[in-house]
């Protein structure tokens, strides 16, 4: 139990310094401007853009399209919320979501999903067709 709880302080100090955000920068920029990736994130703090915009997705009110870099030229992407995320806060730039507290020492069970696809700027079509190939029901039908 020390040892869980040690490790649940740890991320808690983490995610409160803004590590989610800083870890997403590192990873965009690592990943370079011209591959098409997905990324899942389940049961954790989402940050998006403060920039972005909504994106119409039947059935997923809480979807946004962004576009990191001057004129186009870097990332853009689309992120999906799949379940009860709500806007928490801002740092850096960006937008926190995140999920009602779990109950203490609940099974870990999946309550929300981030979706997100991103790519080249310049091909924001590619971003679409990879999304539209995601079958987001099926995801919701994985909540509990």
């Amino acid at each position: 139990n020390q040892l869980t709880d040690e490790i649940a302080a740890g991320l808690q100090a983490w995610i409160a310094a803004g590590g989610p955000a800083a870890a997403d920068q590192e990873r965009r920029q690592a990943q370079g401007p011209k591959e098409l990736t997905v990324q899942i994130l389940v049961n954790g703090t989402v940050s998006v853009l403060d920039t972005a915009k909504p994106y119409s997705i039947d059935g997923f009110p809480q979807a946004f399209a962004w576009t990191e870099g001057p004129d186009g030229t870097g990332n853009a992407g689309i992120t999906v919320l799949v379940g009860p995320y709500a806007k928490s806060d801002k740092i850096s730039g960006r937008d926190r979501y995140k999920l009602p507290e779990a109950a203490a020492r609940v099974s870990t069970q999946p309550r929300g999903i981030a979706l997100t696809v991103t790519g080249p700027a310049d091909k924001p079509e590619s971003l679409r067709a990879l999304l539209r190939q995601t079958d987001l029901a099926r995801l919701q039908a994985l909540l509990r």
